[in-house]
């Protein structure tokens, strides 16, 4: 249509550019076109840096991951913070105008609240205890009990 512009959120993209694993880590699997995400200073400033690592815990502190929840797929509160930024900033773009709440223009740059976001996400100030041991259990009985099944000739419920 004449005269209408388009603009698209590559959500895939951003992904891509936050892929700890993918692209951070493993250099020959990085494309041309790729560059990597710059995280707001206030999750910079977080030790460690929030990634896409799977989620682990000492007992008392993150200590990997921290931009997907528990099962791996779902994004944490500060990684749904780094999706609103990326929307606010293609409808700035597109020449929306946000609204204070009287109705007025808002002049000012429009940003996410991160430090809100940090203080509001349990899973990067409080998470579950003892992720990390927990799964070393997890990754120790899977095989030990694949072999006793194997060996035992029955199947484990």
């Amino acid at each position: 249509m004449a005269g209408r512009d388009w603009y698209l959120m590559d959500t895939a993209g951003l992904l891509d550019r936050l892929a700890s694993r993918r692209y951070i880590e493993d250099i020959r699997a990085r494309p041309d076109w790729w560059q990597p995400y710059p995280l707001p200073p206030q999750l910079q400033a977080l030790s460690p840096e929030p990634n896409s690592h799977f989620l682990l815990s000492d007992g008392t502190r993150r200590t990997d991951g921290g931009l997907f929840s528990l099962d791996g797929v779902h994004p944490t509160t500060v990684s749904f913070g780094i999706l609103a930024q990326e929307l606010i900033t293609i409808m700035r773009r597109a020449g929306v105008e946000f609204q204070n709440p009287d109705g007025g223009p808002r002049p000012d740059q429009v940003t996410v609240d991160f430090f809100r976001l940090i203080r509001r996400d349990t899973l990067i100030n409080q998470p579950p205890g003892h992720l990390t041991a927990s799964l070393d259990v997890l990754a120790w009985a899977e095989p030990t009990l694949s072999v006793a099944q194997r060996t035992l000739y029955f199947r484990v419920c």
